[in-house]
């Protein structure tokens, strides 16, 4: 026996709309039926809806994952095309990881220049290129930007950040 729906939301956290969703695109092309129609989920799928979780949160379009999702129901002659994929994903979620790198070092001395600003009390008095992160500034973390970056690079082991 394999769990309901509702037991399936409880386990992995996903909303029943969005499991019924997933299963209305293709993406859970095994999933059982009881004999009333309820679905039937198996540690398989479950295993499944974790993966498409995933592979959503990296962005992969549904016609993709759909695609993932009947390539394991294919079986091991689709492993080497499923291995592809996932490399594939790798490198994507790289790439955004480095987006968000500068993405945060822009806050980061977003923050730093507000900070002068503030303590200013006035922008009339800061200036954007000499605005560096502070190691009490309340936008700076443990790897706070150093003002020798261009946009405020991570500093290098042992180096403060500037104050």
């Amino acid at each position: 026996m394999g769990y309901r729906i509702s037991e399936v939301e409880r386990m992995v956290g996903i909303p029943v709309t969005t499991i019924r969703y997933y299963d209305r695109e293709g993406l859970l092309p095994n999933v059982a039926r009881s004999e009333g129609g309820q679905r039937d989920f198996s540690d398989e799928d479950i295993r499944l809806l974790q993966t498409i979780e995933c592979l959503k949160r990296t962005n992969m379009p549904i016609k993709d994952i759909r695609r993932f999702s009947h390539l394991i129901a294919e079986g091991d002659g689709t492993l080497e095309e499923r291995r592809q994929m996932f490399y594939e994903r790798r490198d994507v979620v790289a790439s955004q990881i480095e987006g968000l790198r500068a993405v945060s070092r822009l806050i980061e001395r977003k923050c730093a220049y507000y900070d002068a600003a503030v303590t200013a009390g006035s922008e009339a008095v800061v200036s954007w290129d000499d605005t560096s992160v502070r190691e009490d500034s309340a936008c700076s973390s443990a790897g706070a930007p150093c003002s020798a970056g261009a946009l405020g690079e991570p500093c290098s082991a042992g180096e403060r950040p500037d104050s």
